[in-house]
C-alpha cells in the first residue's frame, strides 16, 4: 500500500513546517506493513504543550491526496508518560514500531530510542505475569467453567488465556508484545515461530473441534 505511505510521508511534510510541530509518527498497520484496502494513515503529531493545549481536541480527521487520515496531536511530556514505566504494553509496541517521518531537531527519535527494548527485570516479570494470568483462564477458570456445565464462561477463559498466551513468545524473542488486533498477525514475523500455530489457534479459538462440557465432566 505505497500510496497509502506516500499520502502520510506528503502530509508529515506539510505539518511539520509548523513552528510548534517537533515531529510526525506514522503507527498503525501502514507502519506495520499490513495495510489493505480498508485501511486509513494514523499519524501522531509531537507539538509544544502550548500548541496542543491551544486545540479544541487532541483527535482530527482529514483527507489528503484521497486518503482518510488520523490524526492524535500530543507531547513528549505525553508520550513519556506513557512509556516511563514500562508498564503499558500497547503504547510501547505502537511507539517501537512506529516510523519517524518527521524529526527536524532529533527529539522525537532520540525519546524512543530510550525506550526500544525491556529491562530484563521488566522483561522477566511481564513473562511470569502473562503466564500466570493466562494459566488462571486456562485450564484453572475454563476447567472449572465446563464442570459447572457452563461452556460460555468456560470459552470466554479460554480465549483470554489464549491471548496471554500469544504474549509469551514475542517476550521470549526480545520484542514489545503487540495489541489485541496485531497480535496473530505479528507471529509469522519472530525469529522463532510456534509450529502450526495458525492451525492450532483456530481448533481451539474457532472450535474446529467442539469441546463438550459432558467430556470435561467425566475427566473430573
Amino acid at each position: 500500500m505505497t500510496y497509502l505511505r506516500d499520502a502520510a510521508a506528503g502530509l508529515a511534510d506539510e505539518i511539520v513546517a509548523a513552528d510548534d510541530v517537533l515531529g510526525v509518527l506514522l503507527h498503525g498497520s501502514v507502519a506495520l506493513g499490513h495495510a489493505d484496502d480498508h485501511s486509513d494513515v494514523e499519524l501522531r503529531v509531537v507539538a509544544t504543550p502550548d500548541a496542543v493545549a491551544a486545540r479544541d481536541s487532541t483527535g482530527e480527521t482529514r483527507q489528503h491526496d484521497g486518503v482518510f487520515v488520523e490524526l492524535d496531536w500530543t507531547t513528549l511530556d505525553r508520550i513519556e508518560a506513557d512509556l516511563a514505566d514500562w508498564d503499558d504494553d500497547t503504547a510501547l509496541y505502537v511507539h517501537a514500531n512506529a516510523d519517524v517521518l518527521a524529526d527536524p531537531t532529533g527529539v522525537v527519535t532520540d525519546l524512543l530510542g530510550r525506550y526500544d527494548d525491556y529491562p530484563a527485570t521488566v522483561r522477566e516479570e511481564k513473562c511470569f505475569s502473562y503466564w500466570y494470568h493466562a494459566t488462571g483462564n486456562a485450564p484453572l477458570d475454563s476447567g472449572l467453567a465446563f464442570r459447572r456445565d457452563d461452556p460460555l464462561t468456560a470459552e470466554l477463559s479460554l480465549r483470554r488465556a489464549v491471548e496471554g498466551y500469544m504474549a509469551l513468545p514475542f517476550l521470549l524473542d526480545g520484542r514489545f508484545v503487540p495489541y489485541r488486533k496485531w497480535r496473530r498477525a505479528e507471529l509469522s514475523t519472530l525469529s522463532w515461530t510456534p509450529t502450526a500455530f495458525e492451525s492450532r489457534l483456530e481448533t481451539v479459538v474457532l472450535g474446529t473441534t467442539r469441546r463438550k462440557s459432558k467430556r470435561w465432566s467425566r475427566s473430573s
